[in-house]
């Protein structure tokens, strides 16, 4: 993001970035943008989505499983991963799993009280915070062919005193840290794995009853 706020910089033709203001895919962009004041408005975009699965879901429409599935991934999912790589690592990102999980909620049919934690293997879909790793990776992997935009950074990271923002969970550590993981498969095929260990080792009493997560269905 940092790379995308430089470039609307040149475009304005100013040397002063902390000036810069503008806005890209409705979303204003500044310099001193941060995830905690974007994340309101992503959660009323999510509670729309989730009300139009809950109408979906409703006795008159009386949709199936599979259906509320792909529109779980479509609406709500879709809208959720938005730009995930710049703000998975920020601690407000609970926010965001509160309306992913309620409609989770939906798509089983589970009342408030069920573990959060049992939802996504109920339904099929890999956890979003597994999800957003795996946006993270595919970026990291795209980052690493020459001539790309954020190449240079990935292959020759910068110190902590020549960063163009200040973060406490930058992108270049957390995307090296994920290559390290990286085996050249499929970004599908990675994350159901690293889904697959995370849930043989969740202690979780619905563990007894599914094994693995081999048996969700496929995106």
């Amino acid at each position: 993001m940092a790379y995308i706020y430089y470039f609307f910089t040149l475009l304005k033709g100013t040397d002063d970035a902390q000036s810069f203001s503008g806005s890209f895919f409705f979303t204003k962009l500044s310099f001193r943008i941060l995830f905690s004041s974007a994340s309101p408005s992503l959660c009323k975009k999510l509670t729309s989505c989730v009300m139009l699965l809950r109408r979906l879901a409703g006795s008159s429409w009386g949709a199936g499983e599979t259906t509320l599935q792909t529109a779980t991934l479509a609406l709500v999912h879709s809208t959720a991963e938005y730009c995930t790589p710049v703000w998975s690592r920020s601690a407000h990102t609970h926010l965001i799993d509160l309306s992913i999980n309620d409609a989770l909620q939906i798509v089983t049919g589970c009342l408030h009280p069920a573990p959060a934690d049992n939802l996504p293997i109920i339904t099929g879909i890999q956890p979003a915070e597994i999800r957003r790793n795996g946006s993270t990776l595919s970026l990291a992997r795209c980052a690493m062919v020459p001539g790309h935009l954020l190449h240079s950074a990935l292959t020759c990271p910068l110190s902590a005193d020549t960063r163009n923002l200040k973060s406490r969970h930058p992108f270049v550590p957390a995307a090296q840290q994920l290559r390290l993981s990286d085996n050249n498969e499929r970004v599908g095929h990675w994350m159901d794995h690293q889904w697959n260990v995370e849930w043989a080792n969740n202690p979780l009493r619905l563990h007894n009853f599914i094994p693995d997560t081999s048996t969700h269905s496929p995106e």
